[in-house]
């Protein structure tokens, strides 16, 4: 796995972000990613730019934010490339 080099998202406050590629069944787009220190191990992103995507639904899980709250997000599986290297299936 290469360095990637991310920038400040002015849109953002200046919050550390990566461009990544997500893909689905019917297509792959490009994101601006915001970096979240806490990160363990999956992509949040709203509906209405997943489901152009052909993400493939997965089920249910419980994140918690950092204000401490629970939410439950539904999941589906699809595949992250950042600057072209496979990053993950999830």
């Amino acid at each position: 796995m290469g360095a990637w080099a991310g920038f400040p998202d002015p849109k953002n406050n200046d919050s550390p972000t990566l461009k990544i590629q997500v893909g689905g069944q019917l297509k792959t787009l490009e994101f601006d990613a915001l970096i979240d220190t806490g990160f363990s191990g999956f992509i949040l992103m709203s509906m209405f730019d997943a489901i152009p995507l052909g993400l493939m639904l997965d089920g249910t899980m419980t994140v918690t934010l950092a204000d401490g709250n629970g939410y439950v997000k539904v999941t589906a599986e699809g595949t992250i490339t950042v600057d072209g290297e496979g990053v993950a299936d999830f």
